[in-house]
């Protein structure tokens, strides 16, 4: 039996580095997370970002699902419907007679489908919008939510945005920023605006379950209530209560008797005193 020369012996060695190797790479491979596909776009101005977003993280997550850029346009393609997909027949008819540059590569099928469908006013209508939108009824984070979605259109500095912000708070945060020292960063100038609405609120919670624990006011307490208005007779109860501790009768107070009231005025003293009788 002859013996295997060293070259042999190496080039056995290498052969089963690499299917080491291989298998390595195969088993240390991430799994691509399931993704479900965008919602289909029709054409509606206001999604266009939205479905061009979604596509893009798509791509992202998925690279082996698509192998070039045809087949990220043709995804892209199956996911229109209404207008949108019959313009996008359109232009795959007339790419075939007259080449266009939009269907390329993905990234210009987007620009190409950005131009057609998105705002051209844009950025005008944001400013419209953030100079307008006020946080009312709602919460300090969900205003803060509304505001950050319109401001990215804008292209407003932090200054501007900070202003319009602020501009658009309930009077009670704004009275409690004149109490602070206000950061000149516009997300640290949210934080500071939720956070102080954040403690109104739990204040305000407070304060509901503070007047649920208050106890029911005392007879005399309701006797004091009773007779803010001079002419308005008390119950027979009332009257017991104040015969029965030595309470004056109009009143309710200790120490003096009906005639001897100073609060009574003197023209009803003879009308309460015929009542005694």
């Amino acid at each position: 039996m002859t013996e295997p020369s060293p070259n042999s012996l190496l080039d056995y060695i290498r052969t089963l580095e690499a299917r080491i190797n291989a298998l390595t790479s195969t088993s240390t491979t991430p799994r691509e997370p399931k993704v479900a596909n965008p919602e289909k776009f029709n054409g509606k101005m206001s999604d266009v970002k939205n479905f061009v977003a979604t596509c893009r993280d798509i791509f992202a997550l998925q690279p082996s699902r698509f192998k070039d850029e045809t087949t990220k346009i043709i995804f892209v393609g199956t996911n229109l419907t209404g207008n949108a997909l019959t313009w996008y027949r359109n232009i795959r008819l007339e790419h075939e007679s007259s080449p266009n540059p939009g269907l390329n590569d993905v990234e210009s099928f987007f620009r190409l489908l950005l131009y057609t469908f998105d705002d051209p006013n844009a950025v005008n209508n944001s400013r419209d919008q953030l100079s307008r939108i006020k946080q009312g009824k709602e919460s300090c984070l969900n205003y803060s939510t509304r505001f950050r979605n319109i401001a990215i259109e804008t292209g407003y500095n932090e200054v501007a945005k900070v202003a319009l912000y602020r501009n658009g708070l309930n009077e009670t945060i704004k009275d409690a920023l004149a109490m602070q020292t206000l950061p000149e960063n516009f997300e640290d100038f949210v934080k500071l605006a939720i956070n102080l609405d954040n403690r109104q609120f739990q204040r305000r919670v407070e304060h509901r379950r503070e007047h649920q624990r208050q106890p029911t006011a005392e007879p005399m307490q309701l006797d004091n209530l009773e007779l803010k208005s001079p002419k308005s007779p008390i119950s027979q109860e009332v009257k017991e209560y104040r015969m029965k501790n030595g309470l004056c009768l109009y009143c309710g107070d200790r120490g003096h008797l009906l005639k001897n009231c100073i609060k009574k005025p003197k023209n009803e003293l003879p009308r309460q005193e015929s009542r005694m009788a």
